[in-house]
């Protein structure tokens, strides 16, 4: 077993983000998308995601555990294929 990658604290391997990171990466406040050339527009009320995503938990020397999340990494086949999990969420508007 590979000892788990961390950064040069000792924590999350820096490729690796938090969940609220990658939350907010995904769900920028967009209200309305409008396209005055072509006369469209789009109003968004909702999200909804199920992402496919790699974790990595650690734990700091005072016990504080620490999750790192990430799209995944490899695009490769390699003999083993990591443990991939889901991340699903859904966001609406409430008014």
């Amino acid at each position: 077993m590979e000892p788990i990658q961390q950064d040069k604290n000792g924590l999350i391997d820096e490729q690796m983000m938090s969940p609220s990171e990658m939350i907010e990466m995904f769900t920028e406040p967009v209200e309305e998308i409008i396209d005055e050339d072509e006369g469209v527009s789009m109003h968004i009320h909702g999200i909804e995601m199920d992402l496919p995503v790699q974790l990595m938990v650690a734990m700091d020397n005072d016990g504080t555990v620490q999750i790192g999340v990430t799209p995944p990494l490899y695009k490769i086949e390699t003999s083993f294929t990591p443990v991939m999990h889901q991340l699903r969420f859904r966001f609406e508007k409430i008014e």
